[in-house]
């Protein structure tokens, strides 16, 4: 999946919200107990809250964005609507090649 738009905003939250994470982590499981003791569980804890909100934030965005879908429209309707074809051709190539790693 490519980020692009809105969800390069997502993306963001996502990395800083995991560094948040594995700070309260890293603080919480140098107590007695040791990384695996009872204070573990609440880095458990904290990664579900991380993403259910990240789940949230993805659910309120739209699927399709409306705006750009109708300016693309009115710029087929119009004729003004160029491809350039080379430009095209070559992207499609090397993210097939990009795939294939």
């Amino acid at each position: 999946m490519k980020v692009t738009g809105q969800n390069q905003n997502i993306a963001k939250e996502l990395t800083t919200e995991q560094s948040r994470s594995k700070e309260v982590s890293n603080n919480k499981n140098t107590g007695a107990d040791g990384p695996h003791g009872a204070m573990g569980t609440s880095s458990v804890k904290t990664s579900a809250f991380v993403l259910k909100k990240i789940n949230e934030r993805i659910a309120a965005e739209p699927e399709v964005r409306q705006d750009r879908v109708a300016e693309l429209k009115a710029q087929i309707a119009s004729g003004d609507y160029k491809i350039d074809a080379h430009g095209l051709a070559g992207k499609m190539l090397s993210e097939s090649l990009l795939e294939d790693k």
